[in-house]
Order: structure tokens, then sequence, then C-alpha cells
């Protein structure tokens, strides 16, 4: 067909009957379950009565709750599948927020959907489906096609919120992979009858402009529905009008095919696809830390189960690890893990995150346990054990007591590690004595019971190093270089770095590279803003970015809290109305970053506390970790997603910011700000505000950052690694 026949031909439509279903939002996950059960029962029932009715349902988790809780409807579910007739399309385990997760998380995703869908159906799902998330990571092109699945169809950003996007397009991700992909017009879902024909019409001329076959949705959704009697009855009567042979009952998979059959061109777009809501990088931050962690502590545990399995001949853990990312998997759908459901829904999402990290320590632990009692750690010369004498440290003397510390990483690392209690020395594999400091511990047991001895692990890549802990004096360390710091506190600097600190300011104002002799910032540095969004919803709708502030964290106090020659350590006592922060800079002796540690006690109510970095970087754009890759960003003051970390750099070096929980920032005219924490009402959509409303955050958290500056750029600095590291501490 030639274009010009092709632009008078009037477009298919292809009818999808759909349920998007929240599994928890409005609504708890027990209320999602029931809901399932019933929707599918109903879709069911509708495919008996309407024999060219065709129904579609993403998400293995549901099916998986349909066939372990009712057998009998899954057995006919599993019927109408092997007709054709019920579609199941995502081939993963739900929709989950397609930002936040990692890209690991991204991969179970379709692992664990996948294999469910080929081991119950006999099929693997070739088209992706994400109809309510809101934004798109700019690599997911590759990993769904890794995936096995070479189309991708999506809602948000909608036609308001990226107009230029057309509705057909490949989308291609930085590596070049390319899948076919839909935008839907109008809605995923359309339940009321009288509007039907306008709605098919809009979409139908959507089509006439695009020169392209059109998919329109209608059922209820949300809490679960589907297609009703009223709506199939209502398509009925429109295909036996005239014209009514182009509206076809269809799939997203029958129509992706009919697409590529047609041929003709299709553009191509290289980009992420966001973003609808820019409040859900940062809302909830409870969620957002434990999702990370859990995360890296089922890689971790993966692993080392692995070497133990292959090692000793042990059966691998691969069932129960599988449970619990399912359960990770699971809080990632897109309303629990971007933030913006009810208070219990975190209640919920909380108890089963822990419940996984509870899982993975379990099998993490037997791991590495099974890994250190098979070294040998007796030597030649070992002497009578005396509990009683030695206490926590009693053992073998004078080689010590053996620690050993493993790096779930598959690279080298090298880290701070602290051993428990008050040591005279550290040696290392080869007997050598290493530096150690001692540093304040979580324990509070007497004057003197409270201090834990820092020192710094070289560890192998996915290995273990053996370190050897002694209490006598003759075995002390006698290093007596410290890093250099200023009694009041108003400078800190190793061989990379000078931190500068005004006192009257109450924050650091200088980030100096003494390898280069260059400043990197140019203004106070990590101060915590205060920035209103009382015309905020819980999801930010509607808006570009946040720049209301209406004051800052000011500094009561500036205090030395250690200093030695692995680490000195500044504390800032800071205070904004009733809410207050505790800023810990930290300078490592052996590395250029600077790390934050903060803790928040935060009380505000309809408030943003986001910390700014003024930079002194002539770059023309921001280099972002997103789901297994990168992409790079305009200076455009928007707010937007990121990972593990942020880059600005120019061509002689650059700053990375490296976090451990947070994903939102935003840069404008230089100035770097990292989003932290939001305290909109749960779930609130412009709703009545009263006095009944619950507000987010409300209480104590702890975050830490990495300001890391560096010479050329990202890559050559090495931020990926160092990020990774910062996010996945050492096993001891």
């Amino acid at each position: 067909m030639t274009p010009a026949e092709q632009a008078d031909k009037s477009p298919v439509i292809h009818l999808i009957g759909n349920a998007h279903i929240d599994p928890a939002w409005l609504w708890r996950w027990t209320d999602g379950f029931s809901e399932v059960k019933a929707t599918f029962q109903a879709a069911v029932d509708r495919l008996e009565e309407y024999p060219d009715f065709i129904f579609t349902c993403a998400g293995a988790c549901y099916y998986h709750w349909v066939e372990q809780n009712c057998p009998e409807l899954f057995q006919e579910i599993s019927h109408y599948v092997s007709e054709g007739r019920w579609v199941p399309v995502n081939g993963w385990w739900l929709q989950p927020d397609c930002n936040i997760p990692c890209g690991e998380s991204f991969a179970r995703h379709a692992f664990y959907g996948q294999r469910y869908f080929l081991e119950r159906f006999g099929m693997i799902c070739d088209t992706g489906y994400n109809v309510d998330s809101f934004g798109h990571s700019g690599m997911l092109p590759q990993i769904l096609l890794l995936s096995c699945l070479k189309n991708y169809v999506f809602m948000r950003p909608s036609d308001m919120e990226k107009p230029d996007l057309p509705h057909v397009f490949y989308w291609q991700s930085r590596d070049g992979s390319q899948v076919l992909t839909y935008k839907i017009p109008l809605s995923y879902g359309h339940k009321d009858v009288n509007l039907i024909p306008e709605k098919i019409a809009a979409v139908a001329a959507t089509g006439k402009h695009e020169g392209k076959d059109m998919m329109f949705f209608y059922g209820v959704g949300n809490h679960g529905g589907g297609p009703t009697i009223a709506l199939l009855n209502k398509i009925r009567s429109m295909q036996q009008q005239p014209g009514g042979k182009s509206f076809v009952f269809s799939s997203p998979t029958r129509y992706m095919a009919s697409i590529r059959e047609q041929g003709g061109p299709i553009p191509v777009v290289e980009d992420d696809l966001q973003h609808h809501a820019i409040g859900c990088y940062s809302a909830m931050l409870a969620i957002k830390k434990a999702n990370r962690r859990a995360e890296q502590r089922l890689l971790a545990a993966e692993r080392f189960d692995t070497l133990t399995s292959i090692l000793f001949q042990t059966l691998p853990q691969t069932a129960l690890l599988g449970q619990a990312w399912q359960s990770v998997l699971f809080n990632q759908f897109h309303d629990i893990l971007a933030g913006c459901s009810i208070r219990t829904v975190y209640d919920d999402a909380l108890e089963r995150v822990g419940g996984a990290l509870s899982m993975a320590g379990d099998i993490l632990n037997n791991a590495v346990q099974k890994i250190s009692w098979a070294i040998d750690t007796s030597g030649a010369d070992p002497l009578p054990r005396s509990k009683e004498e030695d206490g926590q440290y009693w053992g073998l003397q004078p080689k010590g007591t053996p620690l050993v510390v493993f790096n779930p990483l598959p690279f080298p690392v090298v880290l701070p590690v602290e051993a428990n209690g008050e040591l005279a020395g550290i040696t290392d594999h080869k007997g050598s004595l290493i530096p150690i400091q001692l540093v304040r511990s979580l324990v509070t047991n007497g004057a003197n019971d409270k201090w834990n001895t820092l020192f710094i692990g070289t560890l192998p890549a996915l290995g273990f190093a053996t370190y050897w802990l002694h209490k006598t004096q003759d075995k002390a360390e006698t290093c007596t270089d410290f890093i250099e710091i200023a009694s009041d506190g108003s400078r800190m600097a190793n061989a990379w770095t000078e931190i500068l600190l005004d006192p009257v300011l109450g924050t650091f104002v200088t980030i100096r590279d003494r390898r280069c002799d260059r400043i990197f910032n140019k203004g106070p540095c990590s101060v915590g803003l205060i920035v209103d969004e009382t015309h905020s919803d819980t999801w930010g709708h509607g808006l570009k970015d946040y720049r209301d502030v209406i004051g800052c964290f000011t500094t009561d106090n500036i205090r030395v809290i250690e200093q030695g020659p692995l680490r000195a350590r500044i504390r800032l006592d800071q205070r904004y109305d009733q809410s207050t922060l505790i800023q810990d800079l930290i300078l490592y002796a052996d590395r250029p970053e600077l790390e934050i540690r903060i803790k928040i006690h935060w009380l505000e109510k309809h408030r943003m506390l986001k910390l700014e970095f003024p930079l002194q970087i002539a770059a023309d754009h921001a280099t972002v970790e997103i789901p297994y890759g990168f992409i790079e960003r305009a200076l455009d003051g928007a707010e937007k997603p990121m990972q593990r970390w942020v880059d600005v750099s120019d061509d002689q070096g650059g700053v990375s910011l490296i976090n451990d929980s947070s994903y939102g920032y935003d840069i404008q005219d230089g100035v770097l700000r990292q989003t932290v924490l939001r305290s909109p009402i749960f779930a609130d959509h412009y709703g009545s505000r009263d006095e009944d409303c619950e507000f987010m955050e409300q209480g104590e958290h702890a975050v830490r950052f990495l300001v890391y500056p560096h010479a050329g750029d990202w890559r050559q600095a090495g931020t990926h690694n160092k990020a990774l590291a910062f996010n996945a501490p050492v096993i001891q």
C-alpha cells in the first residue's frame, strides 16, 4: 500500500478489553487480592457469553494468586489462554514503577514473570505492558528485548505531557536495542457506555492523522472490573453500523503483529519516556530505602549462596530466594514504590520487604558462615582459649582472633570496616599491622564500653579477606599521621581534598581538589532547603519542578567528633522550626570523597527537604545513572529521576553526588539539588484536606551521601563502582 493509499484508508481500531488492576493503592493488598479473583471470574463469564470477545490482563502475580486460591477458576482461564481469547501480556511479575527499581529488579520481573507464563500456559509474552507507570527508563528497550519482549505498551507520559511523541514508534535504548512501542491515547480504560462512540472516534482520528491503525482500551479499571455487559453490547451495536467492520476485538499482541506486517515508516525515539508525576521519586522515603536494601541484600545472598553450593556441593536456596525476590517485586508496583498509596499499604509493604530482608539475611549468613568455617585460622601455635579472661576477643594468641570480611561485589574494594570493641591492633593475612582508629559504637554499656575499632579492608572481587584482632599493647599500631583538621571545625583535609567550613554560615563553603588546586563549588554546600509544596498533591501532578524555597536549616553548633589516622568527622547541629538535622561530614585519609551522614527529625507538613550544591563547573549536561545504564540530561531545573548517582563534569573534571536511598534531583544555573524527602498527605489527589489527613515522613530518618570531586569524567573517575560499593556494605 502506497503512502497516499494509507492516508485515505480508515484505520482499523483494535478494541482491547482489559482490566487494569491496582493490587494496592487506596486499598490494601488483601482487597486487591479479592478484586483480582472477582475480575478474572467476570472476564471468564464474558468470554463464555461473547464468542468474539478477547480479554487482556498483565501481571504474573495475579495469575499466581488465582492459581493458589481458586484453582477451578484458573483452569477456566487456562482453557481460554489456549484458545487465544485470554491474552496475558507484559511477562513481568506486575506493573512496577519503571524508574526506581534497579536494573536487576527489572530482569527479575521478566525472569519470574516469563517463567511463570511458560510453565503454566506454555507461552512467552512478546509484549511489555506498563500502562499506568509514571515514567519509563531509557534502558528499558534493552531489558525488554533481552526478556523476549519485542513490543511495549504504555500511557504515561500522555499526549498532554509529551505531545510531540508519536503513538507508534520504535523505542531505542543507548545500545541500539529497539522495541515497537505504542502510546495509549486517552486512557487505558473506558467504562462510560455513552462516551464510547466519541472516544473511539477520537482515537480513529489520531490514527488517521498518523496513518496507523490504533488500539482502543475499554473496561473498568484500577479497582478491577474489566469489560461489562453494557460495554460489550454497545461495541457490538457499533460493529453492526456502517464502518463498524473497522472495529475489531483484539489484543496488544495481535495489534503489534499487524503493525509489523503493514510495514511503512515508523519513527525511532532514543530517550527515556518522562515523566508523569515528579513527586513520586521522593515520596515515602521508608519504602524506597527498604527497597534499595532488599535489592542489594538479595544479590549478595544469591552470589554467596551460589559460591557455597559450588564449593561444598550444597543445595542452593533457589526457591527461598525466589520467594524473597517476588515479595520485593510486588512492592515495586508503581502505586506502592512511588509513594502514592494510603498509609496502611505501607504498613503491609514494610512487613513484606522485612520478610524478604530477613530471608535473604538468613541465606547470606548461612553461606558466609559455611565459607568462613572452612578457612584454616588455627595456624601452628594454638593456645588455650580463655573466654572468661579475654571476653569478646578470646582465642588464639599471639596470632589473634580471626575476623573474616566478605565483599559481595564483582570487583575488588577498599572500604572501611568496623570490628566490635576496643582493640590494640589488627594485622592482615601477612601478619602486617594496619592502621586502626577507635570510633563510637552503638553500645552504651558502661563508661568505657562504647568503642569499635575502625580499619580499612582490602577485599578481592566476590571474595573474602581474613584479619587478626589483638587486645595486647605489643600489637598496637604506631601510626601518627592524622587527617588535617582545625580545632574549631573550620577545615579538614587529606592528600586529595580540602573542605573549608564557615562557622557563621554553619556549613561547608569550599570543596577543593588539592591535586589540581581546583575549587568545584561556588557557594555553601549541603544546605538543607525547605521547599513549600502545598500546591502539590502526593504525585506532583501537573508540576515540572519544586522551587518555592521558604527557608533553610541553620546551624546551632559545629563540633569535631572524630580525629584520627583513618578519618575525621565534623558534626553540624541544625534546626528549622520544630525540625532538627544533624549532618556529619566525614573525610577518610585514603580517598577524595566526602561522606555526609544525615539524621533528620522531620515535623514539617506539605514541605520538601532538598540539599543544595552550587557547583562551579562549565557543564552543558548532567549524567545520571538509570537502571542498567546511564543517560545525559539537560540542566533545566526540572525534577527528574535518578538511581545511585548524578555527575556534573566539564573537560577538566567534576563532581559526582552518590546516594543510598534518594531518587529525585534537579539542576539549574549550575546548582545541583538532591531531593531527600517530602511530607505530602498520603494518597492526596487534591482532595479535601482536613484535620484527619495523615502526613508522610513525620519522625526520624537517616540517609547518606558521597560528594566525590574527581578529574576526568565519571567513567575515568570510577563513579559507578564507587556508588555500587557505597550501597553494598561488606559482610562480616
